[in-house]
């Protein structure tokens, strides 16, 4: 593949590093590799556990794709459909390779969330320029199937540069956008993938990390460590891309304070991972706000998702309607809550994130506010809270107007409320 660069390499606990990744594995047969009618009942090598395969249906005649010595050596459940391949993907080298021998071949790949019951799949994916299919989120709902194309994955690095001496540690799952992105990104530039099973500071410290991507839940218990270690930690720490869900005031101040390397990040899995870096537009994205939604286009945005055996790509005016509201502060992008979750009360707007992110600082615990309905005001704020605190629900009355303060609290229990 001619867009990896020849010194990408991939570090694990036991596998040493900078020796590049096609080198490394032809010595052992690894190299990727299209087997016709493999009989796995039959072909495995003595010794080795035969792999977890499900049952292959046909792409085209029976075909499996696949990187030799890792299928041979993985517990990923891949199975072949009309037009992609889906495969349980785990933190490990097995999937790694599993997804760039795919790539290699163009064949679409569908990374899936191995602790998860298998999804309905679709049957079939229709000609299309596609490389790889990953479920959303579901912030709205129901998660939908998006497909990206190679060239989505590769203008979606640009915003980050890497030289061959970084180390970038694979801390986010291949079945979301932001984990393999960090696979695209290292070997776009040529840097080491590390891949550890030690806990993230010990890995950090260990392997001499350079970057790590995180969501605000792991930034809160990497600053539960002893400081003694971060200190340690943050001698060959360069960056720590904070994002995935939103973020409190007070962890980021937190980290700050421990002069941690952080830029936040806003994005989603529609535009290959990042769209703005603390506010700043990425390269390769262009940004509008339409009626203060934020609209999305340039050549990270994906083909569409794929609904009822088609790709569909909702487009207003050339952009893709995020539904999430923002503003320009001094040039930058500012993230202010979903349009979906805005709710009227009594003629007022209230968007639920606003009061959310105080009660999260106020508590320093997880807050959840919904809607409940009013006779006399249609709709009122109510809150959930992982640590209820009467002086801090006091203190709130004095940071809002009284129409946003919520009318009643409860503890907080997993999954959250919507």
């Amino acid at each position: 593949m001619e867009w990896i660069d020849p010194h990408f390499s991939i570090q694990t606990d036991t596998l040493a590093p900078h020796k590049p990744i096609l080198q490394q594995y032809q010595k052992k047969s690894f190299t990727p590799k299209v087997a016709h009618n493999v009989d796995f009942e039959t072909s495995h090598s003595p010794g080795v556990e035969r792999p977890n395969l499900a049952h292959i249906s046909n792409m085209s005649d029976n075909l499996i794709v696949s990187t030799a010595g890792a299928f041979a050596s993985s517990q990923n459940h891949i199975v072949s459909h009309l037009g992609y391949v889906s495969f349980k993907a785990e933190k490990n080298i097995s999937s790694c390779l599993t997804l760039l021998s795919l790539l290699a071949q163009k064949i679409p790949a569908f990374p899936l969330n191995p602790k998860l019951p298998d999804p309905q799949l679709p049957i079939a994916l229709p000609h299309c320029n596609a490389a790889t299919l990953l479920l959303t989120s579901g912030t709205t709902g129901t998660p939908k199937i998006a497909v990206h194309s190679l060239d989505n994955h590769l203008y979606a690095t640009r915003g980050i540069d890497l030289t061959r001496n970084d180390k970038w540690l694979l801390t986010l799952p291949l079945f979301h956008v932001s984990g393999m992105a960090i696979l695209f990104r290292t070997a776009v530039f040529g840097a080491t993938l590390v891949l550890s099973e030690l806990p993230l500071l010990d890995a950090i410290i260990q392997h001499r990390i350079s970057h790590i991507s995180l969501v605000p839940t792991q930034l809160y218990r990497l600053l539960q460590e002893d400081p003694h270690r971060l200190a340690q930690a943050k001698k060959h720490l360069q960056l720590i891309l904070l994002g995935g869900a939103p973020i409190p005031k007070a962890l980021l101040e937190e980290a700050r304070a421990c002069a941690l390397p952080i830029v936040t990040t806003y994005g989603m899995t529609e535009t290959c991972s990042f769209i703005a870096i603390d506010g700043v537009v990425a390269p390769g994205r262009t940004v509008t706000l339409i009626d203060g939604e934020i609209g999305i286009a340039g050549p990270t945005l994906f083909q569409g998702y794929l609904e009822n055996h088609a790709l569909h790509l909702p487009l207003q005016n050339g952009y893709f309607l995020t539904k999430d509201l923002g503003c320009w502060k001094d040039e930058r992008l500012s993230y202010k809550g979903r349009k979906d979750r805005l709710f009227i009360s009594g003629g007022e707007n209230i968007q639920p994130e606003e009061i959310e992110a105080i009660l999260t600082q106020l508590t320093r615990g997880k807050a959840r506010v919904i809607p409940i309905e009013c006779p006399e005001f249609g709709m009122r704020p109510f809150a959930f809270l992982e640590y209820p605190d009467a002086l801090c629900i006091k203190k709130l009355r004095s940071l809002l107007p009284q129409f946003k303060v919520p009318v009643g609290f409860q503890p907080l229990l997993e999954p959250l409320p919507k």
